[in-house]
């Protein structure tokens, strides 16, 4: 099955037609040519690791898949030139495993592992090398807390010396005033573990106290394989910074006393400006923000990110104390300085910044004196993947491969049957070829396929172009601008832009003027006034977050080959008896309008 993928990604960056003929000749089972003479593409691959809870009976069998990442290719194993950033890949499924408990490690991953080694560059056995087109190198591993413990074979959370990434011994202490108990690592800057003394982490050796490795006897099959058991295992963002620490601090503020809880009519106030909220959320949010008070605890991660990411300041501004909101804003601030999804390398002045201002944050905690879960002691050592990996903190992250796990629960919800409805969905996927989205579901509509290609072909060729514009019916009909990655319209709340020369504008409504001068005008209001919507834990501006006012009177012509992204735009500071939003384009209003850029929508248009 990964020899069969990597085929059908060489079909799409070199000889289609040879490609095409040799993932069809290993699918009919036929033999093996000779390894081409010359150099062959090499892959960058990502592998995730994750249980689906498919079912809802918690006595129904447990789905683990193997799912892979295509991260880069190079032309060869051994060229000298930089490796190729994919731009558009999707995870595809290698194997899983079905069953009422986890299977064993070693039997589990034995097929992926032999199959990494046959295509491993450095594999010189023409028996084995024999009839491959590519080479492939295992770039990390992404997996939550509970899955690396297992993967790695080292203790599990709960044990005084369980993390990863440093060697200190945890503290036992209380959670929740005297009820719970967990394990707590206070030392922000204990010494780093390193791949090269990995099973020295052990008890068994006699001159070493440490507790890390199960046990020297039965090491994972990963260290076998040669793999960095440190540096290798990714700390995954999501559950370990958005869900871990970042959602047990939102728990802590709705309804644990001893971790900062707000009172009754606070949360009342910001479970208002929660539900208000919601009239603001542009087009590219799936989900809308949910009452803290009764769904604190029940937030999805797309929810956690949106919330870290543009709801944090707005919602809370005035509610919470001003020491608890700066140390609660130290994560965004952490995510916008590591780059979030961008690919590029994260600068090294930013990822020392944020190394600061993560130590910063679980210091203030300590001195709170809120509990330091292991989950968030381990968002400390987030920068360090950063700075190996040369990419943004968040394209790290499981999202895209939560986002496909869909696949598995869409076609085994039954429970009917589920290996062979997996069997069955994969053979359809690969015999037809047929384009499909990153939830592994297949793109069958016609508009929703030419979408894709014209989307695909803007990227591909570096341009700045709108994908269409179109216009509905009606007496006010809704006209709206689709660019690869995000779309404005001239109704709020998808028309805030936010323009290159900084200036951020209110649409109503697009003249298109393709005919004559190939450019669709924006016509809108500009905000006279962009301020500084907070200067503590750091400086908004910096990041082209504002609150914004003062409407002009005046409506202004604008290319809208000249917007730079798309903007969030909340209200400030709203009156707790307040019904609803006010309008943004009153001029004569002293409303102040929070309003940040949303990140994605920046990084193919700056």
């Amino acid at each position: 099955m990964l020899f069969v993928f990597f085929l059908s990604q060489i079909e799409q960056l070199f000889d289609r037609e040879k490609a095409l003929k040799q993932a069809l000749r290993i699918l009919k089972g036929e033999s093996e040519e000779d390894e081409p003479s010359g150099p062959i593409p090499h892959y960058f691959l990502i592998i995730n690791i994750d249980g689906v809870l498919a079912f809802t009976n918690s006595e129904q069998s447990e789905i683990i898949p193997i799912l892979g990442l295509v991260h880069s290719v190079k032309s060869s194993a051994f060229s000298e030139e930089k490796a190729i950033l994919l731009e558009t890949t999707y995870p595809f499924v290698i194997g899983f495993f079905h069953g009422k408990s986890k299977p064993n490690l070693d039997k589990f991953l034995q097929p992926l592992l032999s199959e990494l080694r046959r295509l491993s560059p450095n594999n010189k056995d023409p028996i084995q090398t024999k009839g491959r087109e590519f080479t492939v190198s295992l770039r990390c591993v992404v997996a939550d807390t509970p899955m690396r413990t297992y993967l790695k074979k080292i203790k599990s959370h709960s044990g005084y010396w369980s993390c990863e990434r440093c060697i200190q011994r945890g503290e036992r202490r209380s959670t929740e005033g005297k009820k719970k108990t967990s394990i707590q690592f206070l030392d922000l800057n204990a010494p780093p573990r390193l791949d090269e003394d990995f099973l020295s982490y052990c008890a068994d050796n006699d001159d070493c106290v440490d507790d890390h490795v199960a046990g020297v006897e039965d090491v994972s099959p990963f260290f076998d394989f040669g793999f960095p058991m440190v540096t290798g295992f990714i700390i995954d963002p999501m559950h370990t910074f958005t869900a871990g620490a970042f959602g047990r601090r939102l728990v802590g503020v709705a309804s644990v006393k001893n971790e900062g809880k707000l009172k009754s009519s606070q949360l009342t106030e910001a479970d208002n400006r929660i539900r208000l909220f919601k009239a603001c959320r542009p087009s590219e949010f799936d989900r809308y923000l949910r009452s803290l008070t009764s769904c604190g605890n029940k937030y999805k991660h797309h929810e956690l990110r949106d919330f870290k990411m543009y709801n944090l300041f707005p919602v809370f501004d005035g509610i919470l104390q001003n020491n608890q909101l700066e140390n609660i804003m130290l994560l965004q601030f952490s995510v916008l300085l590591l780059g979030g999804f961008d690919p590029s390398p994260v600068e090294e002045t930013n990822i020392r910044e944020a190394e600061d201002a993560l130590k910063k944050y679980v210091q203030q905690l300590i001195d709170f004196g809120f509990p330091i879960r292991p989950t968030t002691h381990a968002i400390i050592h987030i920068p360090d993947d950063v700075r190996t990996y040369q990419c943004g903190m968040e394209c790290n992250s499981a999202y895209v491969f939560e986002n496909f796990q869909r696949f598995f629960r869409d076609q085994i919800l039954s429970g009917n049957l589920p290996v062979e409805q997996l069997r069955n969905r994969m053979i359809e996927r690969f015999k037809y070829l047929l384009p499909t989205a990153a939830d592994g579901t297949i793109i069958d509509a016609v508009s929703l396929f030419k979408i894709e290609v014209a989307r695909s072909e803007l990227l591909h060729s570096k341009q700045k172009l709108i994908v269409d514009f179109s216009v509905s019916r009606g007496i006010n009909p809704t006209k709206t601008i689709l660019f690869p990655n995000f779309s404005i319209t001239n109704k709020f709340p998808n028309n805030i832009c936010l323009m290159r020369n900084g200036a951020v504008v209110v649409c109503v409504d697009f003249v298109d003027d393709r005919e004559e001068n190939n450019v669709i005008n924006i016509v809108g209001f500009k905000f006279l006034r962009l301020e500084d919507a907070h200067t503590v834990p750091f400086v908004s501006s910096r990041f082209q977050i504002y609150l914004a006012s003062k409407i002009a009177s005046r409506i202004s012509d604008y290319d809208s080959k000249c917007i730079a992204g798309k903007m969030y735009a909340m209200p400030h500071r709203l009156n707790t008896e307040c019904k609803e939003l006010p309008d943004i384009l009153e001029s004569d209003s002293v409303q102040k309008w929070y309003v940040s850029p949303i990140r994605h929508t920046l990084n193919n248009n700056e």
